[in-house]
């Protein structure tokens, strides 16, 4: 199970709401519960990532960082996205929840529709610039055509 949580406060003369944004799995919340972020461009950063597996299929490890925390999408096994939520650490990382791994279909059908959910919210709600809703529009179209069941 993987899941997207978020909510954002509509601030006055302001585009860039800060708000929580965090991810469930069965395993627990990452990077926490009520995690302080700007929800819009981490969504943003985000289906990036997942479009990123499309498009360069050789690069198999992509990172997203949520301040000493970060998570790592590993793509190497075909047909299978792996999450891995670490936390920087020296000599080397520490394991902060246990990896998800998914089939890449559904793990783009939860990224494409948690954003379209965040795309109708934040449009009905007049929040984010209209650069930032374009952005986030065009990587959920780009997403959707790309996705492989659209493609037999």
């Amino acid at each position: 199970m993987l899941q997207f949580h978020w909510s954002s406060v509509k601030t006055e003369g302001m585009y860039e709401r800060e708000g929580v944004f965090w991810l469930s799995t069965n395993a627990g919340n990452f990077p926490c519960q009520g995690w302080r972020e700007y929800p819009l461009t981490k969504m943003i950063s985000f289906i990036a990532q997942a479009n990123d597996i499309v498009r360069r299929a050789y690069i198999t490890k992509r990172y997203l960082g949520f301040g000493p925390y970060y998570i790592l999408i590993d793509s190497e096994q075909k047909g299978l996205v792996t999450v891995h939520f670490l936390r920087s650490y020296v000599p080397q990382p520490l394991v902060k929840l246990s990896p998800v791994t998914l089939s890449f279909v559904i793990f783009c059908t939860i990224v494409r529709e948690a954003s379209n959910k965040m795309l109708e919210t934040y449009r009905s709600s007049d929040l984010g610039t209209p650069m930032e809703l374009q952005s986030l529009e065009h990587a959920v179209n780009v997403l959707s055509f790309a996705m492989p069941e659209n493609h037999q």
